[in-house]
C-alpha cells in the first residue's frame, strides 16, 4: 500500500519518550506535549522543530508499518530524511539536534512519562533496551 501523508494524524497532547513516536498502526504521529513550537538559531532563524520530527516519525512509521523494515534500519533512513529537510531549509543541524536532545533527556526518565499515548508503538524503546520506560508507559496508559 503506498504511503500518503494525508493518512497521518499528528497529536501533541501526550508525554512521548524521545519526544516523538507513532501509534501501533503508524497512522498517528505523537510529539511530546512539552516540546516547544519554536526554536531560534544562533543566526536568529526561528522555526518549528516539530516539522522535522514529523518528517522523521512519518518516514520511520511508514517504513516499519507499511514496508516491514526493521526499526534500526528505518530509524537510520528517517534520520537521513530529517537531516535532508533541515539542510534544505537552512537549519543548522548541530543546533537543531542539541535542542532536541535537551528535550529527549528530560523524557527518557520513567517519571517523566505520566500521560503516554494509549497506542504508542513500544518496539523502538524495547529494541533500545529502555525497559523502565516501557514499564512506565504500560503502567500509565
Amino acid at each position: 500500500m503506498p504511503f500518503d501523508y494525508r493518512d497521518v494524524t499528528v497529536c501533541v497532547t501526550y508525554d512521548v519518550p524521545y519526544v516523538g513516536g507513532y501509534s501501533n498502526d503508524g497512522k498517528v504521529i505523537y510529539l511530546d506535549r512539552d516540546l516547544p513550537e519554536r526554536m531560534r538559531t544562533t543566526t536568529g532563524k526561528v522555526f518549528d522543530p516539530r516539522t522535522y520530527l514529523i518528517i522523521h516519525e512519518s518516514v520511520e512509521a511508514m517504513l516499519i508499518h507499511r514496508l516491514g523494515i526493521a526499526f534500526n534500519e528505518a530509524h537510520t533512513i528517517a534520520l537521513g530524511a530529517e537531516m535532508a529537510a533541515l539542510q534544505k531549509d537552512g537549519v543548522p543541524i548541530d543546533e537543531y539536534y542539541a535542542f532536541i536532545y535537551r528535550h529527549v533527556e528530560k523524557k527518557l526518565k520513567a517519571e517523566a512519562v505520566v500521560s503516554p499515548p494509549y497506542d504508542l508503538d513500544l518496539k523502538p524503546y524495547i529494541e533500545d533496551g529502555l525497559m523502565d520506560i516501557v514499564l512506565a508507559i504500560r503502567r500509565n496508559q
